[in-house]
């Protein structure tokens, strides 16, 4: 059958239902997709009117452990209504539904909360390594300045020195060619 199914704990101490039991699983049958809505009868929610008294203290609890409520001040939905407690079981169901997701919500903002670190400091690494890059990229384009007006350097220097190699090869050349000439006509 659909909607939730509780048990008991085997540790009972003055005749008390652990609540706290009955909510980890209310929680998580609640997380895999059945909700307080499915319930088919009375029997199948957290809070009967045979288990108001210790659903209106776990209530109380949870809300005091949130802040909400105060030891001093719990709710006494007990007494109001004794008349009609199915009517007051089903105030006590929406109060620990509403305090079922308040906790869900709590745990969703703490993911977010941390997921938005990460990127947080993700980007900032990301920033890091762009500003470590940018100042890689300008010192090698300082070295390649460098090394071009380097090769220009060498370059004009080579140009001098073929120009004075060619210069005397053309002297060596015509002096030669004028001693053979020198040695034809002595002969």
């Amino acid at each position: 059958r659909g909607g939730l199914s509780w048990q008991m704990s085997s540790n009972w101490r003055n005749d008390e239902i652990d609540f706290n039991a009955i909510a980890r699983q209310a929680e998580a049958e609640f997380l895999s997709g059945e909700s307080f809505s499915s319930a088919t009868s009375l029997e199948d929610t957290f809070c009967t009117a045979d288990t108001l008294e210790h659903g209106v203290k776990y209530v109380n609890a949870a809300l005091d452990s949130y802040g909400i409520g105060s030891p001093q001040r719990p709710l006494r939905l007990v007494g109001a209504a004794a008349a009609e407690p199915d009517e007051v079981a089903r105030t006590v169901n929406c109060f620990y539904a509403l305090l079922q997701q308040r906790k869900r919500d709590a745990e969703f903002r703490e993911q977010a909360a941390g997921s938005q670190r990460r990127l947080q400091q993700d980007a900032d690494l990301l920033r890091s390594a762009q500003a470590r890059l940018r100042d890689q990229v300008e010192q090698l384009e300082r070295d390649l300045v460098a090394q071009r007006a380097k090769e220009s350097k060498l370059t004009a220097s080579f140009k001098v020195d073929k120009d004075k190699l060619a210069a005397e090869l053309q002297e060596v050349t015509k002096r030669a060619n004028m001693l053979e000439h020198r040695d034809t006509q002595y002969q």
